[in-house]
């Protein structure tokens, strides 16, 4: 790679982008007068693929992915080459071809502007009715925006404002200025009350249970020390 030549970023792409739509332009707007041109160009274009995959991974230096939101002023041009095609191949037929040579001039016109019309209009509505972006490629941006937005700019939960006071209400702890004060609801204070009455009701049948069963160490030695004198005075 490194000893490859460095690709033309600006006028590789700009070359790229002038051969395609040149070519598009002369497959769309004369069909009329040659309809193989159409395909043609597809062997044309599919050939163009493979030489300019070759050369981006061959003959030049690997270039530096960037990113690009659409192909820009291409996009215009492509919408203007594609409405001259309308007009022109309309205009091949009504005025230079065979198929109205037995009416007058008016009526061709007539006719010219007549069909030009309605086929602008079904364009224009084709481009309405079907989405530029796939159903399934706009479902996918907007997941990966979602993820970007929770991830990197740490955005909240939306949350109905009825169940967010619901919430904290029931659940939330709310801390004062000072870290020694809590402020807890009633809920929290009455669950808490059940709580400690429970704990020392459970803490005293321990400790009676305990008692019970520990016996009295004190009264143990007592009874040592009277058996350990006996034995002494016995033995004297």
């Amino acid at each position: 790679q490194y000893i490859l030549a460095e690709y033309p970023v600006l006028m590789g792409t700009l070359n790229d982008y002038a051969g395609l739509v040149s070519q598009y332009g002369y497959a769309v707007m004369f069909t009329a007068s040659f309809p193989v041109g159409t395909a043609l160009a597809f062997v044309s274009s599919f050939i163009q693929i493979r030489i300019d995959g070759w050369k981006l991974c061959q003959a030049y230096r690997r270039p530096q992915p960037r990113t690009a939101e659409d192909i820009g002023v291409w996009q215009d041009m492509l919408e203007i080459v594609s409405v001259l095609a309308v007009i022109i191949n309309i205009a091949l037929m009504c005025f230079t071809g065979t198929y109205l040579k037995d009416y007058t001039w008016q009526a061709r016109w007539l006719v010219f502007f007549i069909i030009e019309h309605l086929i602008v209009v079904l364009k224009v509505l084709l481009a309405v009715v079907i989405d530029d972006i796939p159903e399934e490629v706009a479902m996918q941006l907007e997941r990966q925006e979602f993820i970007v937005s929770k991830v990197i700019f740490n955005a909240s939960d939306e949350i109905e404002p009825e169940k967010t006071q619901e919430l904290n209400s029931t659940f939330a702890i709310h801390i004062a200025f000072t870290d020694s004060d809590w402020i807890l609801p009633e809920s929290y204070n009455k669950a808490y009350d059940d709580d400690d009455s429970d704990d020392e009701n459970s803490k005293k049948e321990k400790d009676g249970n305990e008692s019970k069963a520990e016996p009295n160490t004190d009264g143990e030695i007592q009874k040592s020390k009277s058996k350990k004198v006996e034995l002494v005075n016995v033995k004297k």
